[in-house]
């Protein structure tokens, strides 16, 4: 066989083995290691601060020597005629009794008006007020804004309609206590139930666990607007 031919042979035998798997093996490129940036270290989620409420409860609630514990059981509203009739000593229609009592169940006192909340401008316009000279005081609904049909009035007379023509579906002695600290599932029982029972601390425990609990919720929105509160980190 000629030698050019012999060449092109071998080169050819040379190939196939090499596809076939045997003899060196192919080189391959090495890529280049792709520099990676690591995932940012997570901000810790920072562990919710409980309250306790013993000082808010024990505070001076601004009345005479009572405490705010006091003020609230049982839900009654006193008067005193000896003295000066505003709330929490009675109350005027026009005190805005939820402010006050909020005031008294969340701030400290020592620091903070009792008035702060009363102050805010966040109460709606509720002039012209059409209150009457003679009880029970409270205009006709058809005086309200929007008016509504004088066809939806009860009609009651406060002097002269018996007892069992009233039925109470609420207790609000004590403007906020029912709304604020009873929690819905003891609302039913806590309506019909009576101010005695408030005496014996029947709700005193549902009361509590509730404000610690809007305590807990609230602290920090108070402190942002740079309100001393009552409740004290446990």
């Amino acid at each position: 066989m000629p030698r050019r031919a012999t060449l092109l042979a071998s080169a050819a035998l040379g190939l196939i083995v090499t596809g076939c798997g045997g003899g060196s093996s192919p080189i391959t490129a090495t890529p280049s290691p792709v520099a990676t940036t690591p995932p940012p270290t997570p901000t810790p989620t920072p562990t919710p601060t409980s309250f306790s409420v013993d000082a808010c409860l024990s505070q001076p609630a601004q009345n005479g020597n009572d405490s705010v514990l006091q003020l609230v059981l049982p839900d009654v509203l006193h008067v005193d005629l000896t003295r000066p009739v505003a709330f929490p000593n009675g109350r005027r229609l026009d005190d805005l009794v939820i402010d006050l009592t909020l005031s008294r169940l969340f701030l400290d006192l020592s620091k903070q008006s009792v008035n702060t909340f009363v102050n805010l401008p966040l109460n709606p316009d509720n002039s012209p007020r059409h209150f009457k000279p003679d009880f029970p005081y409270f205009g006709d609904a058809r005086n309200a804004t929007p008016p509504i049909p004088a066809s939806t009035e009860a009609g009651f007379n406060f002097r002269t309609d018996p007892d069992s023509g009233f039925v109470r579906v609420d207790r609000m002695g004590m403007p906020a206590v029912a709304t604020v600290l009873i929690t819905p599932e003891t609302k039913v029982a806590y309506n019909d139930s009576n101010p005695v029972d408030d005496s014996r601390f029947v709700f005193a425990s549902v009361e509590r666990a509730d404000l610690e609990h809007r305590m807990d919720d609230l602290a920090d929105d108070f402190k942002r607007l740079n309100l001393a509160i009552c409740g004290t980190p446990n």
